[in-house]
């Protein structure tokens, strides 16, 4: 009789200890689950609100972007040569991503729009030469970046300090020797620096008849520019001649 109770005795604190080690596997699954979807959702959160913060910090750039078109000349000898002053009135460097100047009030109506400005090299440029002679300069810009790209290791940016006719002036040498043809382009568009007033000279697909496209009379002439920030932040300037 007691060998029966002392077997009895034992499997109920067999099944105890079976009861209690599942209860202490089940509590220690909950709780690594509990703790990697805590992990899970706290990463979340602050992922979520650093783009929340990045998207608040852009849309305060863009509020402070500002720029307009102060003033605008044709050229009295190369008719459809044009020069426009930009003036960035904001905080911040402001890029133009397109620029549009037309006419519609002449009996040939005309619009002509500049995205990149590219050109090629007319004479080799040589490594430690601080400056290129171009095709044309047209479209380009005074502390914007042109990117030199002949295809191969030697791809750079340098940054435009001034220019003159087809000459472009960099505020660094030139690291690599380039060759004749060898293609110059604005890779970021047109950037205006704050405070500042940048002059850029496009040429315009008109037929000018004497100095202006109308001949006594009048011709309006509109000039537009898109800074693409959250939207488009357009500046519009008309002239007539």
């Amino acid at each position: 009789m007691n060998l029966r109770k002392l077997k009895k005795g034992r499997k109920r604190s067999l099944l105890a200890a079976s009861e209690v080690m599942g209860a202490v596997i089940m509590l220690g699954v909950t709780l690594t689950v509990g703790f990697a979807a805590w992990a899970w959702a706290r990463t979340a959160a602050v992922n979520a609100e650093k783009n929340f913060g990045n998207s608040i910090q852009t849309n305060i750039s863009c509020l402070n972007q500002s720029f307009v078109i102060t003033n605008a000349n044709f050229s009295s000898t190369s008719h459809n040569l044009v020069t426009v002053w930009f003036f960035n009135n904001g905080f911040g460097v402001v890029t133009l991503n397109l620029i549009t100047i037309s006419n519609s009030t002449s009996s040939n109506p005309w619009s002509y729009t500049n995205v990149t400005a590219s050109t090629t090299l007319a004479a080799k440029a040589a490594s430690g030469s601080t400056q290129i002679t171009v095709a044309s300069a047209l479209g380009f810009a005074v502390n914007n970046k042109v990117e030199l790209n002949t295809g191969g290791p030697n791809d750079s940016t340098f940054l435009i300090s001034s220019i003159s006719g087809n000459k472009i002036t960099f505020t660094t040498a030139l690291t690599d020797t380039y060759p004749i043809g060898d293609t110059a382009f604005a890779p970021a568009g047109m950037q205006l620096a704050a405070g500042k007033i940048t002059s850029v000279l496009f040429k315009v697909p008109t037929t000018l008849s004497g100095q202006w496209d109308h001949p006594g009379t009048p011709s309006l002439y509109t000039f537009s520019a898109v800074d693409k920030c959250q939207g488009d932040i357009v500046s519009t300037y008309q002239q007539a001649q």
